[in-house]
């Protein structure tokens, strides 16, 4: 899009003037917990509005990206659907990173450094090989707008302090917290 098409799109706001009883509303809001107070709960949005609401409110109404209720073991293929299809929902999603060939080429040597001085066995050897091969781990909170890059990526919106957009290989998700249920891959 140009600037000047941009600047075209019409900011929808809504105003409570025109409000009449029945109306239908829906409300899009992502933010951040800013306090605890008794019946009150103090939030932040994205946009950095403030206010406060009651706690029953929150309750039935907000969905919390790291508080679980349950837990289900589920295949891979199980959790990428369920995260997939809770676009716009505050979620916990832990993944491997892509592996960093450098990184791992200077761990490896240096195993194997260890292996020929015997500080390690080689079955620790293999182990911790084995274990480099799959990518550091990731744990984020935030949503997704089922948005996915080129290369099947999910773009992910990290709301903890210094996230943003970040991209993840659901091939290599492991566990997930969403709406209320933590789920682990078996």
């Amino acid at each position: 899009m140009t600037a000047t098409t941009e600047a075209a799109i019409p900011t929808i706001k809504s105003s409570a003037k025109g409000l009449k009883k029945g109306a239908i509303w829906t409300r899009h809001s992502k933010g951040t917990v800013q306090n605890v107070v008794g019946p009150r709960i103090e939030l932040r949005n994205s946009q950095g509005e403030e206010w406060s609401i009651d706690r029953s409110i929150f309750e039935k109404e907000f969905t919390v990206a790291d508080c679980s209720f349950s837990q289900q073991i589920v295949s891979r293929t199980t959790l990428i659907d369920i995260i997939t299809n809770a676009a716009q929902t505050a979620m916990t999603v832990r993944f491997r990173k892509k592996l960093d060939e450098k990184s791992y080429s200077e761990k490896v040597l240096e195993y194997a450094l260890q292996v020929a001085s015997d500080d390690i066995t080689q079955a620790a050897f293999k182990k911790a090989v084995r274990q480099e091969l799959q990518g550091e781990e990731r744990t984020m909170l935030g949503y997704h707008e089922r948005s996915f890059d080129e290369h099947g990526r999910l773009r992910f919106i990290d709301m903890e302090p210094g996230g943003g957009l970040r991209l993840i290989d659901l091939r290599t998700v492991e566990y997930a917290i969403v709406n209320g249920v933590e789920y682990t891959v078996s």
